[in-house]
């Protein structure tokens, strides 16, 4: 029986630049999880946003950047490597990994709600 890899919602806040640059720092972006055996599911462009505070990174001041959003299945072993990859990434300002576990709602039996 095969393991399934995790699934994790990846959040890029990429610099301000021209779309043909952006596509490309995407598709960039888009190797490393490739590279590192992963497998992308889905790939949500949140458009150009103001960032909620000032960033400064590889040198930069930032306050506009373009957020992306991947659904992406990964080994959790090869998330630190991917980190440092796009740490040194010139066009990527932040990155966030979460874990997208389906859990279910936890719901209190119905006997209860009469107490309250």
């Amino acid at each position: 029986q095969r393991l399934k890899m995790p699934t994790y919602e990846l959040t890029l806040i990429m610099k301000k630049m021209a779309k043909p640059q952006l596509v490309d720092s995407v598709k960039r972006a888009g190797q490393q999880i490739y590279d590192h055996g992963g497998y992308i599911r889905k790939v949500n462009s949140l458009g150009e946003r103001r960032l909620p505070n000032r960033k400064f990174a590889k040198g930069e001041e930032h306050t506009e950047g373009n957020y992306m959003l991947m659904e992406v299945d990964l080994k959790t072993k090869t998330i630190p490597s991917i980190i440092d990859e796009f740490n040194r990434d010139k066009d990527i300002i932040q990155q966030f990994f979460l874990a997208n576990d389906k859990l279910e709602d936890v719901r209190c039996p119905e006997e209860y709600d009469s107490e309250l």
